[in-house]
């Protein structure tokens, strides 16, 4: 493993002369010759100061001329780092679709988003609501975010108001005795031999229905607090 030199930020010819030999020559580079100075001066210049460009950003500085290819890493002046999502050049990060910034997803959520998780406390970059407590949720087709209801969803101790129905059979007939003289053949109702005294009966009679109420005041209706929630089905990025 190599030692990080302690005088990395040092630049070569920061004060003296330096003079760009010129796209051909950087294409050839050095042939049987004794380069200029300020040649030399120039290029250890431009190596000096990348080194120490790169020890004190970390990530290179964006510019407008360099060809960034697809997961280039660039920072730009807001100082944000950027990561190309597809290959590029002079499309500054920070304006451009070109390039996301490093860490962020385009698939991010919406800041405002409320979201349920299954642990005690709420992930990094999330604040815990504590506005609904002790609700049951509730999937709705219509628009979510409601809530409502005004009992605990865990105690059903509530009888709802309801009503009954009864009836009754008819039952009742029944017959009675009575004691008198019996008419003859002569229908006669006096002592003659055609008529006898004694018991008789008349005959059956009585059935009838009774109206049986129920009031309804058994009890109050259950109804538990709940939030109201929707399912989405995430269609990728657009």
């Amino acid at each position: 493993m190599t030692t990080k030199p302690v005088e990395v930020n040092r630049i070569w010819a920061i004060s003296g002369t330096t003079i760009d030999p010129g796209q051909n020559k950087y294409s050839l580079g050095w042939e049987v010759e004794i380069p200029p100075h300020e040649y030399m001066n120039y290029v250890q210049n431009i190596i000096t100061q990348t080194n120490a460009h790169n020890n004190e950003e970390g990530i290179n500085k964006w510019d407008g001329t360099t060809q960034y290819p697809l997961a280039a890493l660039a920072k730009d002046s807001d100082g944000f780092i950027y990561k190309a999502n597809t290959a590029n050049t002079n499309h500054q990060p920070s304006i451009s679709n070109d390039w996301d910034k490093w860490g962020e997803s385009k698939d991010a959520v919406p800041a405002g988003t409320a979201m349920v998780f299954y642990q005690a406390l709420a992930p990094l970059g999330w604040i815990k609501d504590t506005t609904k407590d002790n609700h049951m949720l509730r999937v709705v087709s219509s628009a979510g975010g409601g809530s409502g209801g005004v009992d605990s969803p865990i105690l059903n101790n509530k009888v709802a108001v309801h009503n009954h129905t009864a009836s009754s059979n008819t039952t009742g007939a029944h017959a009675h005795t009575y004691t008198s003289w019996k008419a003859g053949t002569n229908h006669g109702l006096d002592n003659s031999p055609e008529a006898s005294y004694g018991t008789y009966p008349t005959s059956s009679a009585g059935n009838h229905d009774h109206i049986i109420t129920v009031n309804n005041n058994s009890g109050s209706n259950w109804t538990p607090k709940y939030v109201d929630m929707i399912i989405c089905v995430f269609e990728g990025t657009e």
